[in-house]
């Protein structure tokens, strides 16, 4: 049977759109915030925690009203979320907020693992295009193998980073959602066709982005080692690429 179980569902209308939530947080008096128009979003402890000592904005921490996400000296061009929890779902239900109360492009800046041993841990990976292989894309857009990023958004996250003199590498990426379930057949199959990463999010970031109508795109930095002989573990080598792929989008996006 195909999936989702409802054939053709991502053809109608939602019964809950995001702004029917914001009405019940206005019955309660908690009124949510417009936010700016370029959102960076992060799943990771080490950028949040940068972020809300350098910038003071904090984590969301499942709360609402998203007060105080623009970084400041970005003219609130720039904002970011974070602290919200990994996986596809979680990703397409913030990023769905975020986009009705106003952002108009998504950056994810994440962590990844490696299927190559010549990708090492700390390498930056600008993402291409995301092997759809969790349930949460599936019911936004139509069956396909890969979700794909806004083309111009991935020229300028790459152009970012390339005036930052950070090297990095360009390729696809393989979401799953099930961490503890990537077998050895898989690995070997998806680098065969050309796949350089695994991660838990990216496919439900573009599908949402693209059903929504605005821009995404994302960059990885590589966190572990996913290899036939055995998984390579580094994430406490994570954070100067994470904080870099950063204040670089910071620098070009908002000035």
């Amino acid at each position: 049977m195909s999936f989702p179980k409802h054939p053709k569902k991502w053809k109608e209308k939602a019964l809950i759109d995001p702004r029917h939530f914001f009405d019940y947080l206005n019955s309660q008096g908690r009124s949510p915030s417009l936010v700016p128009s370029t959102m960076v979003i992060g799943w990771n402890r080490p950028l949040c925690a940068y972020i809300k000592k350098r910038y003071k904005v904090g984590e969301s921490n499942h709360e609402r009203p998203y007060s105080g996400l623009a970084i400041p000296g970005t003219g609130n061009k720039l904002g970011f979320f974070g602290g919200f929890g990994i996986g596809a779902p979680s990703t397409a239900t913030w990023v769905e907020e975020l986009i009705a109360l106003g952002a108009r492009q998504v950056i994810g800046i994440g962590i990844a693992g490696s299927l190559r041993e010549d990708l090492p841990v700390g390498s930056l990976v600008v993402c291409t295009k995301a092997l759809r292989d969790e349930g949460t894309s599936y019911h936004y857009v139509p069956p396909s193998q890969y979700a794909y990023p806004s083309p111009t958004l991935t020229r300028e996250l790459a152009k970012a980073l390339r005036a930052d003199k950070l090297p990095f590498v360009e390729g696809p990426s393989w979401t799953m959602d099930a961490p503890y379930r990537e077998t050895v057949s898989e690995i070997r199959r998806w680098r065969k066709e050309g796949i350089l990463t695994v991660e838990m999010e990216i496919s439900a970031l573009f599908s949402v982005a693209r059903y929504r109508r605005v821009k995404a795109a994302a960059v990885f930095v590589i966190s572990d080692i996913v290899h036939e002989e055995g998984w390579r573990p580094q994430f406490h080598d994570v954070r100067d690429g994470l904080v870099s792929a950063f204040e670089a989008v910071k620098r070009a996006l908002a000035g």
